[in-house]
């Protein structure tokens, strides 16, 4: 593995969101590039001719990345498959370290660095309810993820930001519109001056509606 450090040269990229995107810092330079949004079959070689471009513009190559970032989800399915199928195969050919955050820690990050208040990031799961995830003051996960519906997010709205990257007509909230790639970058500086947990997350997928977050409530309720 490579030595790191904030002045790392740092490939991130994310192909689980709606608006794919790559970035690469090299020597306090950061250059980014949003993907061509085309269908899911094209994704896995937009991805990799975008961070070809990118490391073109700094002229270097692959093996001169430090730490390679990707999202693992949730998010779309086949961008999840494509985005571990492409760290995977960097990572076995050069001696990058990886640095794969779930989409909800990066939310939290967003919120926590701009607030420093209690954060709960929600997902839109476009099911008629939000998949979300709780850190403290101390950027300390309080609630594990889980579902809650927009009326159950309201209700404890007072008492945390709410942060999302879509609009939400409730108290507390700050919508994350920035350059996802880019915010990676920061999240990995941030985690290693600060809060570790996210450099210890492993590169596995993180779907939604698996079997180990049912619903559990939703069911008793109806008992």
């Amino acid at each position: 593995m490579s030595e790191v450090s904030v002045q790392s040269t740092i490939l991130a990229f994310d192909s689980v969101g709606k608006n794919p995107c790559c970035a690469l810092r090299y020597k306090d330079q950061i250059f980014s590039q949003e993907l061509l949004n085309g269908s899911s079959q094209t994704l896995s070689a937009d991805l990799v001719s975008t961070m070809q471009s990118l490391l073109s513009q700094a002229g270097i190559q692959f093996k001169d990345i430090h730490v390679l970032s990707a999202l693992v989800g949730p998010g779309s399915f086949t961008g999840i498959r494509m985005g571990l199928a492409t760290v995977q195969g960097i990572s076995m050919a050069t001696s990058c370290s990886l640095f794969t955050p779930t989409t909800l820690d990066l939310l939290c990050y967003f919120g926590w660095k701009k607030t420093k208040l209690p954060i709960l990031a929600a997902i839109d799961t476009q099911r008629d309810d939000f998949y979300v995830q709780e850190t403290d003051s101390l950027f300390e996960i309080k609630k594990s993820p889980s579902f809650m519906t927009v009326d159950e997010i309201k209700e404890i709205s007072q008492n945390v930001l709410i942060v999302s990257n879509v609009p939400m007509d409730t108290e507390n909230f700050l919508l994350f519109k920035e350059n996802t790639a880019q915010e990676m970058i920061s999240f990995y500086d941030f985690s290693l001056t600060f809060s570790r947990r996210a450099l210890s997350a492993p590169a596995v997928p993180f779907y939604l509606r698996t079997p180990s977050f049912v619903k559990q409530k939703r069911f008793q309720d109806k008992e």
